[in-house]
């Protein structure tokens, strides 16, 4: 498709491996990201729920006490 994405294969499924390798600075970051492009997103595609998923992991990591990027 070249250079022009769109947004289902933009909104990828984040694994823990990958979200543990960011800073908190760049965890924060992709929250905004995620939280901004969430209303442009249908119900119920597969985009939206790995958008919420993704929310719900960088949340996750941010709430850790312990956390360190890898």
């Amino acid at each position: 498709m070249g250079a022009v994405e769109t947004m289902e294969e933009k909104m990828r499924l984040l694994t823990y491996l990958e979200l543990s390798r960011y800073s908190k600075a760049q965890l924060w970051e992709l929250l905004r990201q995620n939280l901004a492009i969430l209303p442009e997103l249908a119900e119920g595609t597969e985009a939206r729920e790995n958008t919420l998923l993704n929310i719900r992991h960088v949340r996750l990591f941010l709430a850790r006490r312990d956390y360190t990027p890898c």
